[in-house]
């Protein structure tokens, strides 16, 4: 999974270098290259300020040659830091609509697969007991959101560790089961009480985008199988 924001001039103003240089081409260029010897995932972060140029990105990656060699995939900017104090973030509903319009316009491109709803049971790597995430500086964490935050960090890789410092074990223990709503939602398979770092540490849940666009993406995957 490689990160690409948007089309080159949104993308090099969201990721630049510390020049203020291009990444965006030297970024689809490693890709390129990497698809060569394997399945090479595009991952666009989506907002307001860009979350309508997606078919300039797709026409972008036309360009260097990249159909039917990689896939998208759209993910919502979240408010972690306080990210959408300074610039708004979409809602559920608005991703939601946005994800489905895409995956419908691009189902014949070879960008983008319509998926069906399936089965979702290791929630997420945070409170997956053998995953872990490692900060620039070595710093050991386990969900990338707490990156940054030392307070946060369980050890270092240069350093021995144990599995049974207080920050490993709120996620080790993490159970959203007391939560009715989501025991009494028919679509908890697909996301297994969401989130775990938002309802951990913002005391709310985070529903999957299926939740709310699960009948149109079910319908373009249908119109994918019959055209195909």
């Amino acid at each position: 999974q490689v990160t690409v924001d948007g089309p080159p001039e949104i993308h090099n103003r969201r990721r630049c270098l510390p020049s203020g240089g291009d990444t965006f081409n030297r970024i689809i260029d490693n890709v390129k290259r990497a698809s060569a010897y394997f399945d090479v995932i595009l991952r666009v972060n989506v907002d307001p300020s860009n979350g309508d140029q997606i078919d300039r990105l797709v026409d972008s990656l036309d360009r260097k040659g990249l159909r039917n060699k990689v896939k998208l995939y759209l993910a919502a900017v979240d408010d972690i830091n306080g990210t959408c104090a300074n610039s708004p973030c979409y809602s559920e509903d608005e991703f939601a609509s946005i994800e489905a319009s895409c995956l419908s316009r691009y189902k014949m491109t070879g960008y983008m697969d319509p998926f069906l709803p399936g089965f979702n049971p290791t929630i997420c790597g945070a409170v997956n007991k053998y995953s872990e995430v490692i900060g620039p500086d070595g710093s050991l964490y386990k969900c990338w959101n707490e990156i940054g935050y030392s307070d946060r960090s369980y050890g270092s890789i240069f350093e021995n560790v144990t599995s049974s410092a207080s920050e490993v074990s709120i996620w080790n223990a993490y159970d959203f089961c007391s939560d009715s709503e989501c025991l009494n939602c028919s679509l908890l398979p697909m996301c297994m009480g969401g989130c775990p770092f938002t309802r951990l540490y913002e005391n709310k849940t985070s529903c999957v985008s299926a939740r709310k666009n699960c009948i149109k993406v079910m319908r373009a995957a249908y119109d994918l199988k019959h055209k195909k």
